[in-house]
């Protein structure tokens, strides 16, 4: 099973999915089974095994002690629940056990905002990834969201009368948003590439997450 969960992970690598949380959901996994896991032993007790794990295990790679956050737990949880799906489909086990066992609920977390002098900061600040950066100012000035930004590309960048406005479907709602943006927000942006091209190419999720930065 754990092979097939990274076979699945590394389909999301090829479509730019979601590619670094399945990642990280496989690391996980491996820890909790040393590794290995077999077909048949993907069952309702070991799902509900795997979740308790996830509430209690520590963030990996940190100081030790520092619990993974619970909305972290419930991405990782979802990520094997749609793998358990997927096998069940595929016929590889003969029961999907997920049914039968309720995901994590999300916690609500509170939002914070930047203060102008926050934001100036920010852009004053040096940053060894440039699109990591434009990224955080233009969420700032948006309030976008990092799955809608990363999937912009220049043509859903748009400019009537009124000024800029970004067009797009929105990675989580599935609703389709049109969006006015500043000038500013623009700016940072810099020259304008061919119109199927990403705003933002080639940044990684895993990006966003990395304190040494």
């Amino acid at each position: 099973f754990i092979e097939y969960f990274q076979m699945l992970a590394e389909r999301r690598k090829e479509s730019k999915g979601n590619y670094d949380n399945w990642l990280s959901a496989s690391h996980y996994l491996q820890d909790y089974t040393g590794g290995y896991l077999k077909m048949s032993d993907v069952n309702e007790a070991f799902c509900r095994k795997f979740k308790e794990y996830l509430l209690v295990a520590d963030k990996r790679n940190t100081v030790k002690g520092l619990k993974l956050s619970r909305n972290s737990a419930v991405s990782y949880f979802n990520k094997f629940r749609a793998a358990a799906r997927e096998a069940f489909e595929d016929r590889l086990i003969k029961d999907d056990p997920t049914k039968r066992v309720k995901g994590i609920a999300y916690e609500e977390t509170k939002r914070e905002f930047l203060t102008l002098e926050e934001l100036q900061t920010l852009a004053n600040t040096e940053c060894e990834l440039d699109a990591l950066k434009k990224v955080a100012l233009f969420s700032a000035l948006t309030g976008l969201r990092w799955s809608d930004i990363t999937s912009l590309k220049w043509n859903d960048l748009l400019k009537d009368e009124n000024g800029y406005y970004i067009h797009l479907r929105q990675k989580k709602t599935k609703d389709i948003m049109v969006h006015p943006i500043s000038d500013k927000a623009v700016e940072i942006l810099g020259e304008k590439g061919g119109v199927s091209e990403r705003i933002f190419e080639g940044l990684k999720y895993s990006d966003s997450n990395n304190d040494k930065i």
